[in-house]
């Protein structure tokens, strides 16, 4: 087990890395899921090698399933000591808003911008009601939302976790 020193930016990449493990583990046990057992209802084959590699690689999954609470669990610790937990449910809030209204500030919304000639009518404009007040917003968001991620890729860059994780070897 190395107990290791990090960032929460290289802890955040290493949550990562330990998903991407996990499922090149997982391919470990894929390749044998249509493995011939028998031929012509025959004798078993022997399959004591195929086995040992799954034995293992449910072994490895369970050892980075571990090692990846553990590092998650000190991030959101930090996250909470920090403060930076609060800047994180405040920009998913905002992000949320920001996907809720930018289609509607597509310019095919704006005044002035979808015209149809109305059989009995006329030209019709038709827009969105309130487009101006929507784009507004939505600048604004997005700039809130960019001074958040920035305050928060800061925070990251310079606060530091101490975890124990058993799958990683401590860099010399």
């Amino acid at each position: 087990m190395a107990k290791m020193t990090m960032t929460m930016q290289a802890a955040i990449f290493q949550l990562s890395q330990l998903k991407t493990e996990m499922d090149r583990t997982k391919n470990a046990i894929v390749q044998f899921h249509n493995y011939p057992l028998s031929v012509n209802q025959g004798p078993p084959a022997d399959t004591s090698k195929q086995e040992a590699i799954v034995a293992n690689a449910l072994k490895r999954m369970k050892a980075l399933e571990e090692d990846y609470l553990t590092l998650q669990d000190a991030i959101d610790q930090k996250n909470r000591e920090s403060g930076t937990g609060h800047l994180l449910n405040e920009v998913t809030a905002k992000r949320r808003r920001l996907r809720l209204l930018e289609p509607l500030a597509s310019i095919h919304n704006a005044p002035g911008a979808n015209y149809t000639a109305e059989n009995g009518v006329g030209l019709v404009e038709y827009g969105l009601p309130g487009y101006n007040q929507i784009l507004e917003v939505v600048t604004d968001l997005r700039d809130e939302v960019n001074q958040i991620s920035l305050a928060i890729d800061q925070s990251n860059a310079l606060t530091e976790i101490e975890v124990n994780l058993k799958t990683l070897e401590k860099k010399k």
